[in-house]
């Protein structure tokens, strides 16, 4: 039972990046040695923060707050994604209209 759900975590946690990747260079070809670099740059930042928060939970608490701050941070990113989707669907209905 193990295997499979490692598996399962290993592909929904890498199979995000080439999506994510295909945005930003389809938004702007000409700065796409940029703008992957940026990404790559805060995939690093991310974790290396991420270590850094764990870090601070384990020595002040115990192993169990890490699960409850990793769940807030992931409740707290899907609000931050709601928005943005909700913001960028009224913008692609503005220009629309016009």
């Amino acid at each position: 039972m193990t295997i499979p759900l490692l598996m399962l975590w290993s592909f929904s946690a890498w199979s995000s990046g080439p999506s994510l990747q295909y945005n930003p260079v389809w938004l702007a070809p000409e700065a796409s040695e940029i703008l992957l670099s940026l990404y790559g740059s805060c995939i690093q930042l991310g974790i290396a923060a991420a270590a850094g928060v764990g870090g601070i939970a384990l020595r002040n608490s115990s192993v169990l707050s890490v699960s409850w701050i990793g769940a807030a941070s992931v409740v707290i990113a899907a609000i931050i994604a709601a928005a943005l989707f909700s913001l960028n669907s009224k913008v692609t209905k503005n220009e629309k209209a016009v």
